[in-house]
């Protein structure tokens, strides 16, 4: 059975590894829920949790922030410096080291 959004391991785990703020009493991620959720719906199924963790992985402004330092004032980056840069990113946000080569 689908956990409820209510689920106080279920918002942690929203909290520690997305990019929603749930400082202020949680509006962001209220909001972030409401989104993926039907007006009624009180639990969260399998595709709604992972379109939460896609729509919420990194902030806009860590992403933009990234490339820039990433292309030096060029327009465009490397796919291999690209992907290199993701990985550590990645690596960084989520306290978890992965294999270059899955990557």
């Amino acid at each position: 059975e689908p956990p409820s959004v209510a689920d106080p391991q279920v918002l942690n785990f929203l909290a520690t590894h997305t990019d929603i703020n749930v400082q202020g009493g949680g509006e962001r991620l209220a909001d972030a829920l409401r989104q993926v959720l039907a007006p009624a719906e009180d639990t969260l199924q399998f595709p709604q949790f992972l379109e939460l963790l896609r729509e919420n992985a990194v902030a806009d402004s860590t992403a933009v922030s990234k490339f820039l330092e990433t292309c030096r004032g060029h327009d465009s980056v490397a796919k291999t410096e690209c992907a290199a840069h993701a990985l550590h990113v990645a690596q960084k946000m989520v306290s978890i080291t992965f294999e270059k080569e899955k990557w």
